[in-house]
């Protein structure tokens, strides 16, 4: 088996974990490896801009 890494992004955490649901569901998640997430907050000129991402390894 190899390992595989699939990466998400989004502006919204909604759409980021349906986006990776709809990915998770068409593999064989035994098969997952890991999950990383992460968030980063920029603030410009009075505007909070949050970042979201996560990446999937997988073997396949």
């Amino acid at each position: 088996m190899r390992t595989q890494v699939k990466i998400f992004e989004n502006a919204s955490t909604v759409e980021l974990e349906k986006e990776m649901n709809e990915f998770l569901n068409g593999i064989n998640t035994v098969n997952v490896v890991d999950i990383k997430y992460s968030q980063v907050v920029v603030s410009n000129g009075g505007y909070v801009i949050n970042h979201f991402s996560a990446m999937v390894m997988y073997a396949k």
